[in-house]
């Protein structure tokens, strides 16, 4: 599916896993759908996972991988406590969206949750909430690059600049007083679109850029 979705998009959101893929056990380079989203240049945003693994050097992700993993913040922008290590954050917790016909209200979320024929909404928790936020700002900022001609042609550019925005971006909305690295729409989008290819596109040099304002 992935590799079907590379061949016309250039970004991808996926959520799946186990602990051992949490873990770091996952040798992601065997994977063909990984060599083709990285001779495609698409940019694989995957949830990270809710095992609750948040060691430092948990993960084997290949720095020039074509994936992104994302991590879920909580209502108070912390690390949520069920949570994976992750690149970045995105809100995971407490998520109003549709729900199973077979799922069971907890306590604390069946006053707020919403019923009509058997159609169930309510509040839920997980990185697969997360993941799909930052593929969304992702998305709008390869739109950005690609209005003002400066989409980079190469596939490992293009992966290069697209998750270094997006983390220049998290790292921003950490310094603007958020708890967890969390991505920043507003902050991305700025970045792709003043972006002109040639000039240096590493995460400092790019938050560089937003000091400047």
């Amino acid at each position: 599916a992935i590799e079907k979705a590379c061949e016309t998009n250039d970004i991808v959101n996926v959520s799946w896993g186990s602990n051992y893929d949490e873990w770091g056990y996952t040798d992601w380079e065997q994977k063909t759908w990984y060599r083709k989203a990285k001779e495609k240049g698409c940019l694989v945003v995957k949830a990270a996972g809710n095992g609750g693994i948040k060691e430092e050097k948990r993960s084997n992700i290949p720095e020039d991988a074509p994936m992104l993993t994302v991590a879920a913040s909580d209502t108070l922008t912390t690390d949520a406590s069920f949570s994976s290590r992750g690149v970045i954050t995105a809100p995971g917790e407490g998520v109003f969206t549709a729900l199973s016909t077979q799922h069971e209200y907890g306590s604390e979320t069946k006053e707020r949750s919403c019923e009509k024929d058997r159609n169930k909404m309510g509040p839920i928790n997980g990185t697969s909430f997360s993941a799909p936020i930052v593929a969304g700002v992702a998305s709008q900022v390869v739109t950005a690059l690609k209005q003002t001609n400066q989409c980079p042609t190469d596939p490992a550019n293009k992966l290069k600049l697209i998750k270094n925005i997006l983390i220049a971006s998290a790292k921003w909305n950490k310094k603007l007083g958020s708890q967890t690295e969390m991505v920043n729409a507003y902050a991305a989008v700025t970045l792709a679109m003043g972006f002109q290819v040639g000039q240096p596109d590493d995460v400092d040099s790019l938050l560089g850029v937003l000091a400047k304002g």
